[in-house]
């Protein structure tokens, strides 16, 4: 039965040209998830971390950044300037809820409801409040490391892991 379910996933998604996300919570699921992608010649995939509370070796080993990966990739000069005065990850987006409350960050506080207020006043609050779209690293030990704007932006991991950085140089 499983196997049928998998591949009728499997062809709906080479159809419709989807993309498979495999949340990963260990080394384990990741060895299960490339079998998968292997024996399912699955093209059109991705892994994301997933945080359960109990994983943080798997993300210091994984997730974390380290000096080599900074250097790995290009960071552009828009990009630099970029993380200097909002966060790329969340900047512009809104979550709504059906009851009409509006979060900047699913994991942050109400910056408004949809169903009292105008858009564009909830807008003006986040960028006033500052939840999720204006969040960058000024705080320690981000704020004393060299490499402050070179990093990704904060992402929702630091916010549920509780950590302001996920790097292992400081």
């Amino acid at each position: 039965m499983e196997e049928i379910f998998i591949n009728n996933i499997i062809s709906i998604t080479k159809l419709k040209n989807v993309k498979i996300i495999f949340e990963i919570a260990s080394k384990n699921e990741q060895k299960q998830a490339e079998l998968l992608i292997s024996n399912y010649n699955i093209k059109n995939y991705e892994f994301k971390p997933f945080y359960n509370g109990k994983n943080i070796v798997f993300f210091e080993n994984n997730v974390f950044l380290s000096k080599n990966d900074i250097f790995s990739t290009i960071v552009s000069q828009r990009k630099i300037f970029a993380h200097q005065k909002l966060n790329t990850n969340f900047f512009g987006q809104i979550h709504i809820y059906p009851n009409g409350d509006i979060k900047a960050h699913p994991s942050k506080d109400d910056i408004g409801n949809c169903k009292k207020e105008h858009i564009v006043y909830i807008i003006e609050k986040e960028l006033i409040k500052n939840t999720a779209w204006r969040v960058i690293r000024n705080d320690p030990p981000c704020c004393n490391c060299l490499y402050q704007f070179l990093c990704p932006s904060i992402s929702g991991y630091e916010w549920v892991i509780n950590k302001n950085n996920l790097c292992k140089i400081t």
